[in-house]
């Protein structure tokens, strides 16, 4: 699950559904292997990797937030906003800015 989630997870579904369908075993059934070994549920794990991708994305590319949300799966720039300000506490832009600013103070 988790290479299958790592490897190029910009082209892959943010659902449960797929990787147990690629993987060949239930949505039930992966819940419950995947929080045996890690300790947390497969929605972790795909929520997790949105958003250090979408952090990467943030800092290192020159892309919109809808394009963004394109590319960590997600439906649109709202809907990209709302999962990240949830997950990191700062909206997308917020979070773009406050990294460009602490960058140029440690040039200073």
């Amino acid at each position: 699950f988790m290479q299958l989630l790592q490897r190029e997870y910009d082209t892959l579904p943010r659902t449960l559904y797929f990787y147990a369908e690629v993987l060949k075993v239930t949505p039930n059934h992966l819940g419950v292997i995947v929080k045996k070994v890690s300790g947390y549920p497969p929605l972790y794990w795909i929520n997790k990797v949105s958003i250090e991708q979408s952090k990467y994305l943030l800092i290192n590319e020159k892309l919109s937030i809808n394009d963004i949300a394109f590319k960590v799966g997600l439906a649109d720039q709202t809907s990209c906003s709302r999962f990240f300000k949830k997950e990191v506490g700062q909206s997308p832009l917020e979070y773009r800015r406050i990294h460009f600013e602490k960058l140029l103070q440690a040039q200073q």
